[in-house]
């Protein structure tokens, strides 16, 4: 599971809960979540200000940018 679809579930929220929340069809935010389109910073910011409502202490680093960061810190130690 992403990490985007992570904090939706663990915010109880619907796909549909969240792309109204933003402004955004279902079928968009949809795309962002699987990663077929990326968010904006406007769109990462909106997120964040969702999720903090129920998570506290969470960025956007967080929510958007630790799986790449573990990911490129294994790389890192698979290629030395």
């Amino acid at each position: 599971m992403n990490t985007v679809k992570y904090y939706r579930k663990i915010c109880n929220l619907t796909q549909e809960d969240i792309a109204k929340k933003m402004g955004m069809s279902v079928n968009s935010y949809s795309n962002k979540e699987l990663g077929k389109s990326q968010f904006t910073k406007e769109e990462m910011i909106s997120f964040e200000k969702i999720v903090c409502q129920t998570v506290s202490n969470i960025s956007i680093l967080d929510i958007f940018f630790t799986d790449k960061l573990q990911k490129l810190q294994i790389k890192s130690e698979v290629n030395r």
